[in-house]
């Protein structure tokens, strides 16, 4: 028989759920079972799976060594790591993500995920704040279940760099509502149907039909910062869903541009700010663009 004891990063989730990653290997039907046969128990008593973990429950499972070793194998994917880390402390990370780099797994490409897997091994991580593919820049990261839970409560205030098509000459505030189009798989702005928006927009620099402009959001909806913005006229560069084809490709002709010019340049919540760096792409674009980074 082997005990495992509950810390502190690991109360406050279902005693299953917390049973499928301890034992990467295990079949879901194979755990139920075990907890019918009381082959594992909690507290030394009989469970049914959905129970809630407490800081110094005991799991007693009763396996051979061998069945135990086996099922506790890893099978998460090993991967080289492309992100910068911004900070770190015990509960939380913030990292740069770059382009071309999925925030979740799709089961076929790069993703952060399976990057962060790997560099946390032993944690339970997820991702706050994620980010489309293509956009690039700070990502909140969850290391534990209590983080996770309270970061998800925490309002966190995301601050983005884009370079716009178009002379944005002021500030203005968008609010509207935003609704999913299955079919496209495109944001879609509404008046009337959705989830309500809210978007803030400053111009930071202007030159000869773009902007390069800080845009603010507190609990942002996927693709709420593109659609948003190519709604109000002013397309993100590069933005192959919802940006100006002829803009995009003269840009991809001369920097190799590949996707949106969208970063999330700091995040802040509680009594943190922490910022992310632009990459390469964005140096040489607004350096060329603004005559200035």
């Amino acid at each position: 028989m082997k005990e495992i004891k509950i810390d502190g990063k690991n109360y406050g989730q279902r005693v299953d759920k917390y049973l499928l990653r301890f034992f990467p290997q295990m079949p879901k039907s194979f755990l139920y079972k075990m907890f019918r046969k009381k082959n594992i128990c909690l507290n030394k008593k009989k469970i049914e799976g959905s129970e809630i973990l407490q800081e110094n429950d005991l799991i007693q499972i009763f396996f051979a060594e061998e069945t135990f070793a086996g099922f506790r194998e890893s099978k998460r994917v090993q991967t080289e790591r492309s992100f910068e880390i911004l900070y770190e402390d015990e509960d939380v990370l913030v990292v740069s993500k770059p382009d071309d780099l999925l925030s979740q797994p799709n089961g076929r490409d790069r993703n952060l995920v399976d990057e962060l897997s790997t560099y946390l091994p032993n944690e339970r991580i997820g991702i706050v704040s994620r980010l489309d593919r293509n956009t690039t820049g700070a990502v909140i990261v969850g290391k534990n279940v209590q983080s996770l839970q309270l970061l998800n409560k925490t309002e966190i205030t995301k601050t983005y760099h884009a370079i716009l098509s178009g002379n944005l000459n002021r500030p203005f505030l968008l609010e509207d509502k935003l609704r999913k189009d299955e079919q496209g798989n495109k944001a879609v702005i509404s008046k009337t149907v959705g989830k309500q928006i809210v978007t803030h927009v400053l111009p930071i620099n202007v030159s000869n039909g773009f902007t390069l402009a800080k845009v603010i959001i507190k609990q942002g909806k996927t693709h709420q910062i593109r659609a948003h913005l190519a709604g109000a006229g002013f397309p993100i560069v590069g933005d192959p869903k919802y940006g100006k084809a002829e803009i995009n490709r003269r840009f991809q002709r001369k920097y190799g541009l590949t996707g949106q010019l969208l970063h999330c340049y700091e995040v802040a919540w509680d009594d943190k700010k922490v910022v992310a760096p632009y990459f390469e792409m964005w140096k040489k674009v607004s350096a060329e663009l603004f005559g200035k980074v």
